[in-house]
């Protein structure tokens, strides 16, 4: 298939399913919550939790992949069929011609970035994530057709729901399809923080700025292209704050329920929705004592079971396999409570990861560090540096920092918002310092920080022109950086077809080149053994072992308890491997080493000297025969 009809075909995919978990959303709103004041988005993210739940029971009872996929493209076909649809599509072009200046020039930066990101979609998957398990772990299911046990792979643990609709995107079309999934979500968390900077109280205008500054962040733009799920995470965020705000004017239970049933989305999509639920806490509570002023213990356990109950049960699903499979619903976090062994984890592993989480971002983490955090992440972060919050967000979240000064101006629904992005912030700067971990606070602080530089300042007209025009600078200042990223990182190219895929993928994954020599010179059967590759095993064809978070830590396990080389055969012999693909020059570095002495690097060595035959080396990788293993194929 070319690419144009492949394009053709992915975008008319992600259209049916988007319009499928509208439609579904909309019929489960009527059976479960009839009467709540409703949104195409809130159907939408509905729609995405029901559909959530039919993934989880297609891996769990069978008939994962194309079925499932043509359940959501059918419902997607009958979703098109709504007249109300195309009712409101119509009158947001009206709304569009009849925008002010302003808010078309904004209009227009979400659908530039999005647009571009869309292209970079289509240019095959090259992000670490997507390739360890985002996409690579759903391979593995849909050519099982139901879910299979991983336990080398920790990420498999994961929740999944928004895999689980690349999954059916990738059964239906391509792997491009998931990342366009990916880029659809990216759009709704754009219009999703619209709307809630218009139910904070600001104006037209600032809700297309706030939505503007989210689509012009770098990191968003990277996201958008890539088959991740954290714009998925952020925008399920989004719509909790937003019927939680609507709980706060209204006082309606459903809203609260609502609210609550959203955050359980995000909790299916990422465990990162638990700490941000912890820093939602104090605000809810505080929401509660402005509508209610010394409300009883009673109230307060009512609201708490309102919010948490239908958040815990609606991410139910993926928590209480971990539960039953592991015995740690958030495996493989917080090992030190729930001490699970497994295959793929031990204790020494789950230490080793704590260390490598906090790794990100300054060295010392001193007073000073965490003094002039705020200003580090926004002006100072780097993409692909973890010293450096590995991610930009850029220099206009640095309004934020400002806007607390005027919290006595505030009123609660933005004192809400900036107290739930500082305290996250706080619990952030205290944990792993990835600038991905704070895309689902950025549209509060979007909304925070446009408040600040223009709507607030709204009582002075020529203030707020400055407001204006310092934002538009801000803005520009990110759509040129994310363009020199687009340029840079070729993907855009790549979508295109000006760049071939095959070398697009050699430039980008080192590995790629032996993964096509093993695809094209061995048995369908030959197992490969992956050590300081990258484990980005998803373009490989034949069965595998790699340990995923540290991926010489085998290795070095056995190199430790043999006493010789031929030892050292035997114990590789019971992993019944028959190629082994290493970095020799990483392995065998005195810095980056994983044996304890020399005398283990000597043993290794002479294992490989003796028992392994160097059949290709590409760059820094070698793929290595192992003696024993069948017949030598030719070179």
């Amino acid at each position: 298939m070319t690419l144009l009809r492949q394009a053709a075909l992915d975008l008319v995919i992600v259209g049916l399913l988007f319009s499928g978990l509208r439609f579904g959303g909309r019929v489960c709103r009527r059976l479960l919550l009839p009467g709540t004041v409703h949104s195409a988005l809130d159907d939408l993210a509905l729609g995405s939790i029901g559909a959530g739940w039919l993934v989880f029971a297609a891996q769990t009872f069978g008939g994962y992949g194309r079925p499932l996929a043509l359940l959501f493209l059918g419902l997607g076909v009958l979703g098109l069929l709504d007249r109300a649809w195309w009712t409101a599509l119509a009158g947001g072009w009206t709304h569009w011609r009849q925008m002010p200046w302003t808010n078309r020039a904004a209009l227009g930066v979400i659908l530039i970035s999005f647009g571009s990101a869309g292209l970079a979609a289509l240019a095959p998957p090259t992000a670490k994530d997507a390739l360890v398990y985002h996409l690579a772990v759903q391979k593995t299911y849909l050519a099982a057709g139901r879910f299979v046990e991983l336990p080398n792979n920790i990420f498999a643990y994961f929740p999944q729901l928004v895999e689980g609709l690349y999954a059916c995107g990738m059964s239906a079309g391509s792997d491009r399809t998931a990342a366009l999934i990916h880029t659809g979500f990216g759009l709704l968390l754009c219009l999703g923080t619209y709307r809630l900077a218009r139910a904070t109280g600001l104006s037209s205008t600032g809700g297309w700025l706030a939505a503007a500054v989210l689509a012009s962040t770098p990191m968003v733009w990277l996201e958008a292209g890539w088959p991740y799920v954290d714009l998925a995470l952020a925008f399920y965020v989004v719509q909790a704050l937003h019927r939680l705000l609507d709980w706060h004017a209204t006082g309606r239970t459903s809203a609260l329920v609502l609210a609550g049933v959203f955050f359980g989305g995000a909790a299916s999509i990422k465990y990162l929705a638990l700490p941000l639920a912890l820093a939602l806490l104090p605000v809810l509570l505080g929401w509660l004592a402005v509508t209610s002023p010394a409300p009883s213990p009673g109230r307060v356990i009512r609201t708490l079971a309102l919010f948490f109950g239908p958040l815990l049960v609606v991410a139910a699903p993926w928590y209480g396999r971990n539960l039953w499979l592991v015995h740690n619903p958030v495996f493989p976090l917080l090992y030190t409570l729930f001490p699970t062994q497994s295959t793929g984890w031990d204790a020494d592993r789950a230490r080793l990861h704590l260390l490598f989480l906090q790794g990100y971002g300054s060295a010392t983490k001193d007073w000073l560090d965490y003094l002039t955090l705020p200003w580090r992440v926004c002006w100072l972060a780097r993409t692909d540096d973890i010293r450096h919050y590995d991610g930009e967000v850029g220099a206009v979240y640095f309004l934020f920092v400002p806007a607390l000064a005027l919290w006595r101006w505030m009123d609660s629904r933005l004192r809400g918002l900036t107290a739930f992005a500082g305290l996250f912030f706080g619990l952030w700067a205290l944990s792993s310092q990835q600038v991905r971990f704070l895309l689902p606070v950025l549209p509060p602080v979007a909304v925070v920080s446009v408040w600040f530089a223009a709507d607030w300042l709204g009582i002075n007209r020529r203030l707020r022109r400055i407001g204006l025009v310092c934002l538009g600078l801000f803005i520009t200042a990110n759509a040129l950086r994310t363009a020199d990223l687009a340029v840079e990182g070729q993907a855009v190219a790549a979508g295109l077809g000006l760049v071939p895929a095959g070398d697009y993928l050699r430039s980008k994954l080192p590995e790629y080149g032996l993964f096509r020599f093993l695809a094209e010179h061995t048995e369908p059967q030959a197992r490969i053994w992956l050590v300081t590759t990258g484990a980005r095993t998803y373009y490989l064809e034949r069965p595998f072992l790699t340990d995923y978070a540290f991926e010489d830590y085998t290795l070095a396990r056995l190199v430790w308890g043999a006493r010789t080389a031929d030892e050292l055969a035997a114990a590789v012999a019971r992993l019944d491997v028959d190629w082994l693909l290493i970095a020799p020059g990483i392995v065998l570095d005195p810095k980056t080493t994983p044996f304890e002495n020399e005398a283990e690097r000597a043993r290794f060595v002479a294992y490989l000297r003796r028992y392994a035959t160097l059949v290709r080396q590409d760059g820094q990788l070698a793929l290595f025969w192992l003696e024993g293993a069948g017949a030598e194929p030719a070179r």
